[in-house]
């Protein structure tokens, strides 16, 4: 039997339920065009950490990145407000280079999220979601 690998990132960043171990980070991206990420399944992880790659360019739109959940895959996701029902939960980014956005504790109660930024982005983003 091969040894299972510790860095498995799924070609669908959902959890297979049906295996025994749990992949250390979750891949998406925000497409050619789009402002929103992906879909992330988070079942069965409590803490995430979420890096932001450019891939050689610029994060267009903003330095803030916002937060959108679900109940299912097929429900429309919705921005995450804060206390007063006003202001979308928004993390904090520059606009270049590679980052991590650590201690996501927003995250925990939700199963399916999406991030978004600011503006339509001019090349694929990549999205590492690092998870336990």
């Amino acid at each position: 039997m091969p040894a299972t690998p510790t860095n498995w990132d799924m070609p669908n960043p959902q959890k297979n339920l049906n295996i025994v171990y749990d992949p250390n980070y979750l891949l998406g991206t925000i497409p050619v065009s789009g402002s929103v990420s992906s879909a992330f399944d988070l079942g069965g992880w409590t803490n995430f950490a979420l890096q932001l790659d450019p891939n050689g360019g610029t994060f267009l739109g903003g330095t803030v990145v916002n937060l959108f959940v679900a109940r299912s895959l097929q429900d429309t996701f919705q921005a995450v407000k804060g206390t007063s029902g006003a202001t979308a939960v928004q993390y904090q980014m520059g606009s270049t280079g590679v980052q991590v956005l650590s201690s996501l504790d927003q995250l925990k109660p939700f199963r399916y999220v999406k991030f978004g930024l600011g503006g339509t982005q001019d090349a694929a983003r990549t999205l590492t979601l690092f998870v336990k």
